[in-house]
C-alpha cells in the first residue's frame, strides 16, 4: 500500500499523545493515593506506579495502533457493537481512551485537593465513576453480536443478566480496591458517625468511605440481577450466591477494619491480605485435599444445585465472630459517638 493518509497520521499522533497522558495520569494518581494511605514500599514503588500506568494505557494504544495499521493495509473499517449500536472501532477506542484519561485527571484533581487539606464536598464522583465502568462494560455484553456466545436456545438466561453480572463484578472489585486505597482510621469513622447523628449531609459526604459507596452500588446491582433472574425462573440458587457475596464482603470489611483500628496499624493491609489468603486459599485447599469439597462454600461464595439457605449459616457465624472482635477493638479506643 502507499503512504498513510493525513487522517491516519493524525489519528496515530492523537492516540500516542493521549496514551502518554493517560499513562502518566494513572501513575500520578496511584502515587498520590499511596501517599494518602501512607503505603510506602521503598524506592521501587515509583517504577511500579509507572508500570501500572503503562499497563493501563498500552491496552488502548496497542489496540488503536493495530486497527490503524490494519486499515492502512486492507482499507477495511473495523466495526464493533456496543449496546446493539454499531461504531467505528478506531474511533470508539480513541473516545474511550479520552474518557478514561478525563476520569484520571478528575481523580488527580480531587486527590490533590485532599492532600492540600481542601474538602471534597461532593462525595459522588467515585460513585459516578463506578457507575460509568458498570455501564461501559455492560455495553460490550448487551449486544446482538454476543447472543450466540452467551445464550443458547434452551437457556433461560438473558443478555440483561449477563450485563448485570459484569456490573456486579466491577462493584465487588472496586469495593475491595478501596479497602486498601481508602482512608480507613477510627478518627475518620468517629467524624463520619458524628455527622450522621447531626444530620449534616454535606459533612457526611466529606467522610463517607469510598468502599461503602462501591458496596452500596454493588448491592443495588445485585438486587437488580436477582429480580431479573426471578423473572426468568424460580430458581433460588442464584439468590443464595448473591447474598453470600454480600456477606463475605461484610466479613472481609470487618477483618480489615479490625486491623486498621489497632493502635499500631502500619501493616494492617498486609495482615488483612495474609488472613484473607488463609480463608480463601489455604483452608479451602485443605478441605479439597481431605475430600471435603462439598463444604468449601464455608470459605467463599459457591453456587450449586443443592444450595439452600443453610449454606449462609457458616458465613453468618464468621460475621458474628468478626463483629464481636471489632466491637471490642472499637471499645478499646474509647471512642465516644
Amino acid at each position: 500500500m502507499g503512504e498513510k493518509s493525513f487522517t491516519l497520521i493524525l489519528y496515530d499522533i492523537i492516540l500516542f499523545v493521549a496514551s502518554g497522558i493517560f499513562c502518566h495520569a494513572v501513575a500520578l494518581l496511584s502515587s498520590i493515593q499511596s501517599l494518602q494511605t501512607r503505603n510506602r514500599y521503598g524506592r521501587l514503588q515509583t517504577i511500579g506506579y509507572l508500570i501500572l500506568g503503562l499497563i493501563a494505557s498500552s491496552s488502548f494504544y496497542n489496540a488503536g495502533y493495530f486497527i490503524s495499521k490494519n486499515f492502512h493495509e486492507k482499507q477495511a473499517i473495523e466495526i464493533m457493537h456496543w449496546f446493539g449500536a454499531s461504531f467505528n472501532l478506531s474511533a470508539f477506542i480513541l473516545v474511550s481512551l479520552c474518557i478514561f484519561m478525563t476520569w484520571a485527571m478528575v481523580g488527580i484533581y480531587r486527590s490533590l485537593r485532599e492532600e492540600l487539606l481542601f474538602k471534597n464536598n461532593i462525595p459522588w464522583v467515585w460513585g459516578l465513576f463506578i457507575v460509568f465502568l458498570m455501564v461501559y462494560s455492560a455495553g460490550f455484553i448487551d449486544s446482538p453480536a454476543n447472543t450466540r456466545l452467551y445464550l443458547s436456545k434452551d437457556s433461560g438466561a438473558s443478555l440483561k443478566q449477563y450485563s448485570l453480572v459484569s456490573a456486579f463484578l466491577i462493584g465487588i472489585c472496586s469495593t475491595y480496591f478501596m479497602f486498601f486505597y481508602d482512608k480507613i482510621n477510627i478518627t475518620r469513622y468517629r467524624s463520619f458517625l458524628y455527622q450522621i447523628k447531626s444530620k449534616n449531609w454535606v459533612k457526611i459526604g466529606e467522610f463517607i468511605p469510598r468502599w461503602l459507596v462501591s458496596f452500596v452500588l454493588t448491592i443495588i446491582v445485585g438486587i437488580m440481577f436477582l429480580r431479573a433472574s426471578l423473572d426468568v425462573s424460580n430458581n433460588y440458587n442464584e439468590s443464595i450466591l448473591i447474598i453470600s457475596f454480600f456477606m463475605f464482603i461484610v466479613r472481609d470489611a470487618g477483618i480489615l477494619h479490625y486491623f486498621k483500628f489497632s493502635k499500631n496499624n502500619k501493616r494492617a493491609s498486609l495482615a488483612t491480605i495474609f488472613y484473607l489468603a488463609i480463608l480463601y486459599i489455604l483452608l479451602p485447599s485443605i478441605f479439597m485435599a481431605a475430600e471435603l469439597k462439598d463444604y468449601v462454600y464455608i470459605f467463599y461464595p459457591l453456587v450449586e444445585e443443592n444450595a439452600n439457605i443453610a449454606w449462609l449459616l457458616p458465613i453468618l457465624a464468621q460475621i458474628c465472630l468478626v463483629s464481636y472482635l471489632l466491637y471490642y477493638r472499637w471499645k478499646e479506643t474509647k471512642v465516644e459517638i
